[in-house]
């Protein structure tokens, strides 16, 4: 199995009975569709296995030690962790922290995460918060592209 294929693998049994907030999809979907925009985007063999893995840590029983031991790469687990928000730390820090890191994978899959999250059923409450983490990563005002 390539680590593309672990990483599909490991994040449908992470995301299993959880659903989307705004929508009450399942939230692999989420998943599938950040997975497809940064494939599209971006030719690092490595933003897709990030994509799939973006959520992983921070919204499942899964571990960093669990994606090592089922052969997921130290660039790619790199890429997670920056990914992963730690608890009590603020969504603004978190984003600046990506930001800073100037890893490429994280903040491709941060911003394709955001264009997904941006879409027109992003609760109210969240909104604000996306679109100012958009202007973080991305330098540009928020608009559908």
């Amino acid at each position: 199995m390539t680590e593309l294929e672990m990483a599909e693998k490991i994040a449908r049994l992470a995301h299993t009975n959880q659903h989307e907030e705004s929508t009450g999809d399942p939230y692999i979907r989420h998943i599938e569709r950040v997975v497809e925009r940064v494939t599209a985007r971006h030719h690092d063999p490595g933003a897709p296995i990030v994509a799939w893995l973006h959520d992983v840590v921070e919204d499942s029983e899964w571990t960093v030690d669990d994606l090592r031991l089922n052969g997921i790469s130290e660039p790619v687990i790199t890429a997670v962790v920056l990914l992963t928000r730690v608890p009590g730390q603020t969504y603004a820090t978190h984003i600046d922290a990506i930001k800073e890191s100037k890893n490429p994978l994280a903040i491709a899959v941060k911003i394709a995460d955001l264009y997904d999250h941006l879409r027109p059923n992003c609760p109210a409450r969240l909104l604000s918060r996306y679109e100012k983490a958009w202007v973080t990563l991305t330098g540009k005002p928020w608009k559908e592209s």
